[in-house]
């Protein structure tokens, strides 16, 4: 019963592998995080129902990934920033809806 428990808690403690044929960088990953945390206008498109919903939900996507990645790696300056963003962002589209 212990070897049960013990291989189920082995397979939760978030060392899963991925089966990716290319692994990024952790490097690579965080500047990537990094700049995607910074307020951006979203999608454009011809579509007047695209466009309304890029405008509330696209800009907020890449903090909310910063955010999470943030939380993540224990990076108080990521989260800072990420969050900052987050709060801006739909505080906006509050204010203007």
């Amino acid at each position: 019963m212990s070897a049960l428990l013990r291989r189920a808690f082995d397979n939760l403690t978030g060392e899963w592998q991925l089966n990716l044929e290319n692994r990024v960088p952790p490097k690579e990953l965080y500047k990537a995080r990094i700049a995607s945390s910074k307020p951006s206008l979203g999608l454009i498109s011809n579509s007047t129902a695209v466009v309304i919903g890029a405008m509330i939900v696209a800009p907020l996507m890449d903090p909310i990934l910063s955010l999470a990645f943030g939380l993540s790696i224990a990076d108080n300056r990521l989260v800072k920033r990420s969050a900052i963003t987050v709060i801006i962002g739909i505080a906006t589209v509050v204010c203007t809806a």
